[in-house]
């Protein structure tokens, strides 16, 4: 089966997990090229002179689904047959103060993400401690650089961009009026937003370049933890309005099928999220 098929399939179980407790702890682990060892699927070992990388593990106990973590883990080795190792959380299967489990992907060189099982322990630690990620075999253990623990923090946008049913990266994200920052989706489709206060979230605008005539577009949006329910969105290019919903109880939103979606003056395509 097409790699791209599948991932789409398990994102699409998993994103269905969604879940929010209000007043969650919330844990932040950061380490500044501290990576100690990997341990590669064939046995090989890799110390803190053959591999450098960071992370940004952030997540909130008890909180399932891709609302449950965030993972930013990238790895670089020099040895023939490495290259550049891309690890993120998906969707989070369980977690409490010590432990994740959950479904991450693997990017190698950029290619296209590989779906796995995974576990992030001893997350515990004071700084300076060491934590385990073990994912598709790869046991990575790091030292951490920074840490914090503390209530859930209701200050955030987030949110899952699709085309097709496909998450998409790379799409460009601003949150609007003020053009507070500018960022965009990664491998999973996922954008992040940390906000002074819930009050900056007035529009989001999702912008990506589009070269299929006939396209499905839709997403999840979460702020403060919750989902965002009834929220127009407006799909739309240089010509015009194309398509326009709403978000449902889950925050989740999709459009009808759009006819004709290429052509002179066509291809930048606006997704527009007001609350």
């Amino acid at each position: 089966m097409n790699k791209k098929i599948i991932f789409s399939m398990w994102l699409m179980v998993f994103l269905l997990m969604f879940s929010t407790t209000l007043f969650s702890q919330s844990h932040t682990l950061i380490s500044a090229d501290e990576i100690v060892s990997v341990k590669m699927p064939d046995g090989v070992l890799l110390d803190a002179g053959d591999v450098e990388g960071s992370l940004t593990l952030s997540w909130d106990e008890g909180v399932t689904g891709f609302a449950g973590g965030y993972c930013d883990l990238t790895l670089y080795t020099g040895f023939a047959g490495g290259g550049k190792y891309e690890i993120s959380l998906i969707s989070v299967l369980s977690s409490n103060a010590n432990k994740i489990d959950g479904f991450w992907s693997i990017v190698k060189n950029g290619g296209a993400a590989a779906i796995s099982m995974g576990t992030a322990a001893n997350l515990n630690v004071a700084v300076g401690g060491e934590i385990t990620i073990t994912v598709d075999s790869i046991v990575i253990k790091i030292k951490i650089s920074f840490a914090f623990a503390g209530m859930f923090d209701p200050a955030e946008g987030t949110g899952l961009f699709m085309v097709d049913n496909f998450a998409f990266g790379g799409a460009k994200v601003k949150l609007k009026d003020d053009d507070i920052e500018i960022l965009e989706t990664d491998m999973e489709g996922k954008y992040l937003f940390i906000l002074g206060d819930l009050s900056e979230f007035k529009k989001v605008v999702v912008v990506f370049k589009n070269y299929d005539a006939e396209i499905v577009i839709s997403g999840y949006v979460y702020v403060g933890g919750k989902p965002l329910v009834g929220a127009n969105v407006t799909v739309q290019n240089q010509e015009g309005v194309l398509t326009t919903t709403t978000t449902n109880a889950e925050g989740y939103y999709k459009t009808a099928s759009i006819i004709n979606a290429v052509g002179a003056g066509k291809n930048n395509v606006k997704t527009i999220i007001k609350p």
